[in-house]
């Protein structure tokens, strides 16, 4: 081999690797491990190892198998020492990457060795190196921008732990089914000598890229509708403080005009002298005095809201709700987190009960934090052969706002019951069902100080 063939090497190795690193990074880029200048110096030796595989290939063609897999190998070694993310999501961006490389690889080598003369191109030369670039410059930037556009928010969002363990195999069974067509046909040169080969390879690369962009598309609405359906909780609850804020003014307002009517006959019975009436008024008046006062279950704000709406709700459909809740005033787990869980959990709860009848509805809660982790354990009356009813509001009585919607999917089946899980993995946790004896007892822990601290390191 003489420098010439070393240059074209290391020409062929960086039009292959950089690119690829790019698509690599995009889905990654705000969970590097290292620093950019540290980044930069693993990749330049990333590149050496590899100009040094294409080195050993050329001279030991027998190799190229084994070498592929290597290079698998120090490509995912190098994810594992510049980014900082879950293994299975770095193997979905990687595979995805051997993919698109494999269709470009096809396409040029065709190009190179049967279309322009395998006395003008030789593995890695020059020529060869061109027509990659050739096939790569119309498709990169539509794969850069899916990458850029649909991968990077679904490794950002962390809704979906779970969808991870199947996401990868998607693009790793047209990997491995690719690969074994292409050596089993005798390699990458007699692969591409017939164009039915490289047709058939290319829209079979190009369906695995479509199927895989369909699924993320999928996960995107899915996540879009988590999102809204948080943000509806939040509204929900900034509606029950609204509200409360107009009953205790309204409250307010006749409470000073009853006041006033009371210091006037006040008045009147000390201006007369009538003592004795005036004691029997002040005793009636106390009597039917109000004690209301505004319940509080705990001293966390947003996880107090959330269980005062659902009492609300609850003594409105003849639902007995207690909560024996033991938390502290500022917990580890975002209040956007909690409000779904607890909103979940209550609202699935209130529509198992209404499966049942009036007399027969209740929900039982029970929070603590032994710290580090959150336990959760309710229990509710449930009754799954009956269909939910619709809540009807009471004569004269506006119609209760977000009353849960009748549903055949079970008091706790849907996508309620996926978050509430979903929320748990995401702090470490697990969530548990269990219908028994006309009671559904659900269990939930998180255990956010080690989310935390993962998150740190």
């Amino acid at each position: 081999m003489d420098y010439c063939q070393i240059i074209d090497i290391l020409f062929y190795e960086a039009v292959d690797i950089f690119p690829n690193l790019f698509l690599a990074y995009i889905p990654f880029c705000h969970h590097l491990r290292l620093s950019p200048p540290k980044t930069f110096s693993v990749s330049l030796l990333l590149y050496g190892l590899l100009v040094l595989c294409r080195i050993l290939t050329w001279h030991y063609p027998g190799l190229s198998t084994v070498m592929t897999v290597l290079w698998v190998l120090i490509y995912f070694l190098f994810y594992g020492i510049c980014i900082r993310g879950r293994v299975i999501q770095m193997l979905f961006v990687l595979i995805t990457i051997l993919n698109y490389n494999s269709f470009i690889m096809i396409i040029g080598s065709h190009l190179a060795f049967h279309q322009l003369g395998n006395h003008t191109a030789v593995p890695y030369s020059f020529t060869h190196t061109l027509m990659n670039l050739l096939v790569m410059l119309p498709t990169y930037p539509v794969v850069a921008h899916v990458y850029h556009k649909k991968f990077r928010p679904l490794i950002d969002f962390t809704e979906q732990p779970k969808i991870w363990r199947y996401l990868w195999l998607i693009p790793a069974t047209f990997c491995l089914s690719y690969y074994y067509n292409l050596y089993s046909g005798g390699g990458i040169l007699s692969y591409t000598e017939r164009l039915q080969n490289v047709l058939f390879a290319a829209f079979y690369n190009v369906g695995a890229f479509f199927v895989t962009y369909v699924i993320v598309r999928l996960l995107e609405v899915s996540q879009d509708y988590l999102l809204l359906k948080t943000a509806n909780y939040h509204l929900s609850l900034q509606s029950l403080q609204y509200d409360n804020m107009q009953q205790r003014i309204e409250d307010a307002r006749r409470a000073n005009h009853d006041l006033r009517q009371s210091l006037a006959l006040i008045s009147t019975y000390l201006n007369d002298g009538s003592y004795d009436s005036l004691k029997d008024y002040l005793k009636d008046y106390v009597r039917k005095l109000s004690p209301a006062a505004t319940v509080v279950y705990c001293p966390h704000y947003a996880l107090n809201a959330v269980i005062v709406y659902y009492d609300k709700l609850a003594n409105e459909h003849n639902i007995q709700l207690k909560a024996n809740v033991a938390v502290p005033s500022q917990l580890p787990i975002e209040d956007s987190d909690l409000v779904v869980l607890f909103g979940n959990l209550l609202e699935n709860a209130v529509e198992g009960c209404l499966r049942c009848p009036p007399g027969n509805r209740f929900i039982s809660l029970t929070v603590q934090y032994p710290e580090p982790s959150l336990v959760i354990v309710m229990k509710n009356s449930y009754n799954s052969e009956e269909p939910t009813p619709k809540p009807t509001p009471k004569p004269n009585q506006e119609p209760v706002r977000n009353t849960p919607i009748p549903s055949s999917k079970g008091p706790h089946g849907g996508i309620g019951l996926q978050s509430i899980r979903n929320i748990c993995e995401k702090y470490h946790g697990t969530a548990e069902f269990e219908g028994k004896d006309a009671v559904f007892h659900s269990s939930a822990i998180c255990t956010p100080k080690s989310h935390d601290n993962k998150e740190r390191k």
